[in-house]
């Protein structure tokens, strides 16, 4: 089980804990740093604020499967705009053979 994201109050409540855990341990040496090792924070998190390992990689196997179809999708109008891109040449260059024979007439 993992934390859900988003779920501020308890993201704040650890963040919160272990930024004074930091400090304590930064100001305690010897004797008094083995008793900081021994407390322990008991934290109560509901159901509601967690969700499965197994959904995430789930998601996260969507979101891949996603970012390859966008990426099949934009090499498909890469071609398209290559191909769009030589008509346009062929047709500018057949206007212009026109205009060429007719003004030589």
């Amino acid at each position: 089980m993992t934390i859900r994201r988003g779920c501020l109050p308890l993201d704040d409540l650890l963040h919160k804990k272990a930024s004074m855990a930091k400090q304590a341990f930064k100001q305690t040496t010897g004797k008094k740093r083995q008793e900081l090792d021994n407390k322990v924070y008991k934290l109560t998190v509901k159901r509601m604020e967690t969700e499965s390992v197994d959904a995430l990689m789930a998601e996260d196997e969507r979101c891949q499967n996603e970012v390859q179809e966008w990426k099949r999708k934009y090499a498909d109008l890469e071609n398209e705009k290559e191909k769009l891109h030589d008509e346009m040449k062929n047709e500018i260059n057949k206007l212009g053979e026109e205009i060429r024979l007719g003004m030589g007439k």
